[in-house]
């Protein structure tokens, strides 16, 4: 999957079950890499929030 932002795009994969999300992304050129993973508290927009916020801190320049 690819997540366009802002700053450049992340390629990577996302998964999740009931109280658990994951992801793994990196740029093209793999200069920036995460892997991440949470327990959100409650359904709804917090994990799409948190992928976003996890997504924009990989790419930020300065």
């Amino acid at each position: 999957m690819t997540a366009a932002l802002p700053a450049g795009a992340l390629w990577g994969k996302t998964g999740e079950r009931y109280g658990y999300n994951s992801g793994v992304f990196a740029t093209r050129d793999r200069q920036r890499r995460v892997v991440c993973s949470f327990n959100p508290t409650h359904r709804g927009d917090t994990r799409q929030q948190m992928t976003r916020r996890l997504a924009g801190a990989v790419t930020r320049t300065g």
